[in-house]
């Protein structure tokens, strides 16, 4: 258990740092450029390669690969892991090399259009420059998944770190020399394919050195086999998901300039928690989960089952509450510089309340996903995904009409709903031996010390604003000292309800509890 705390501390604190570099990337980008037509053109034209990061590499691939190569080390064979390792980075890196091609072309011809208008051709003529990171991430996300698969996890962690300091001097570059917008966004964009190109190296040198040498091979075996047969349905899968993202910011971009800009920032402090908790848990378990799949342990997988899904669910809902109360000062600290107004927080502060209900969702979803993929079942995510993405794409499309933004970030909610429901369905049919009933305390639990540690913040948050401050001043003393007076008053009440996670936690310090 130790050993399991410490590779999620280590993925969390990489990931704590990567997302506070991106807040402060896309806070450099807002204050130069406001929330409006730049801003909101660069990260559509962003959004299309990370479909394919998540399509291809973080989503489909990984599925596929983690447990392929979990079985082949069970039997101790590393170099047998690397020749099948070797199969899917020879037809990837050749795929990756003909989409790249065939993207830039077509980018590059609609940004030709005029017809399209300035809003569609700038994103055009933005995403020519932004998609060959397709290449450099996917690679990266193959080196990384076998890297967890060893069983290590900090260079994987830490590269996107990385690619954030590449766009943050990028960005600040062109901020001081003054650029217009149009060359800071190319300064912007070349930031990205920097950073990407460093992504792909940390990684796959960190494999190198445990003994892996990239060749190309292209010849057929039966682990090659299976790893294409679980890729078609996961890529299904994935796909859907992404789609579902890349409609959404369409209908954005559709219904007004900076609708884009303001679900970003949303989704963007909605991330810094997911990744902190739930994406640092799923990524250290996953291979866990498929170690015990492929020994066919029933009473293993579903004990690491229960163990996962109770850390996702003590820290989600913290998350969600902490995110909910310190909305407003979240976005005004943060992003409330330059051109970012006082009018842009008070249209995005709503969504990030909105998005903070979808924490506990998508966290639970997303471990339920991974058991499945442990499992090599690939069908019911696949259907759950298309079910989620017409109630999305409908829902979305129905409340903007009549709510604006809001209505896309309800709609979102509506989807993870019945996602995480469909997807505890999904689990509790393919494993009905796991023990539901230890997961129904922590959940009691951790809801009413989350409801107790936003009733404590907000009267914290009443206190701070007795005083006379100027709002940047009052939002930067409410993050300093709402954080850790939640953090501690969670902690606590779990601790006086006896919480195992916590206990678990406890029992690692070199004190007595």
């Amino acid at each position: 258990m130790l050993k399991i705390f410490r590779n999620i501390a280590k993925v969390s604190l990489s990931t704590i740092l990567s997302r506070l570099l991106g807040l402060v990337r896309d806070a450099l980008m807002l204050s130069a450029l406001g929330a409006g037509l730049g801003s909101s053109a660069f990260i559509l034209a962003f959004t299309l390669p990370n479909l394919f990061r998540r399509l291809l590499g973080e989503g489909a691939l990984t599925s596929a690969v983690v447990p392929v190569l979990s079985q082949s080390l069970q039997s101790g064979n590393r170099s047998s892991a690397y020749c099948i390792l070797n199969h899917v980075f020879s037809r990837l890196a050749c795929a990756l090399c003909l989409l790249v091609t065939l993207g830039c072309s077509g980018f590059y011809g609609l940004s030709q259009l005029e017809q399209l208008g300035e809003r569609w051709q700038l994103c055009a003529e933005l995403a020519v420059w932004t998609f060959p990171y397709v290449g450099f991430i996917c690679l990266s996300a193959l080196a990384v998944a076998a890297l967890n698969v060893l069983g290590r996890f900090g260079a994987g962690a830490a590269s996107p770190v990385l690619l954030n300091l590449s766009l943050i001097s990028a960005t600040t570059y062109g901020i001081v020399r003054e650029l217009p917008a149009h060359q800071l966004l190319i300064c912007m964009v070349l930031g990205v394919l920097f950073g990407g190109a460093i992504q792909l190296l940390l990684p796959g040198l960190d494999l190198y050195r445990q003994g892996w040498r990239p060749k190309f091979v292209f010849g057929e075996s039966k682990p090659y086999q299976k790893v294409r047969a679980l890729f078609i349905p996961g890529l299904l899968g994935a796909g859907v998901v992404q789609l579902n993202l890349v409609l959404s910011r369409f209908l954005a971009h559709s219904l007004e300039d900076n609708a884009v800009s303001i679900l970003f920032l949303a989704s963007r402090l909605m991330e810094l928690p997911l990744g902190v908790g739930t994406l640092a848990i799923t990524t250290v378990f996953f291979p866990l989960l498929a170690n015990s799949a492929s020994n066919s342990d029933a009473d293993a997988f579903s004990s690491v089952f229960v163990k996962g899904m109770r850390m996702v669910l003590v820290l989600s809902i913290a998350s969600a509450a902490g995110l909910f109360v310190l909305r407003e000062d979240l976005v005004q600290l943060l992003f409330q510089w330059g051109a970012f107004g006082a009018s842009d927080t008070a249209l995005t502060a709503p969504i990030v309340g909105m998005y903070a209900v979808c924490i506990p969702l998508y966290s639970c979803a997303g471990f339920c996903l991974r058991a499945l993929h442990a499992q090599q079942q690939m069908k019911w995510p696949v259907r759950v995904a298309g079910i989620c993405l017409l109630i999305n794409l409908i829902a979305g499309w129905c409340c903007m009409q009549f709510m604006g933004v809001l209505g896309l970030a309800f709609a979102s909610f509506l989807a993870a709903f019945v996602q995480a429901a469909l997807m505890l369905r999904g689990v509790a049919k393919c494993k009905s031996s796991i023990p539901w009933q230890r997961l129904g305390r922590p959940l009691v639990h951790a809801l009413v010390a989350a409801v107790m540690m936003g009733l404590i913040c907000e009267g914290g948050l009443m206190l701070i604003a007795s005083f006379a401050m100027g709002f940047k001043t009052s939002a930067l003393l409410a993050v300093a000292c709402i954080v850790p007076l939640g953090v501690l008053s969670y902690l606590l009440i779990l601790r006086l309800f006896g919480d195992e996670v916590v206990l678990e936690l406890l029992q690692l310090l070199p004190v007595k509890t």
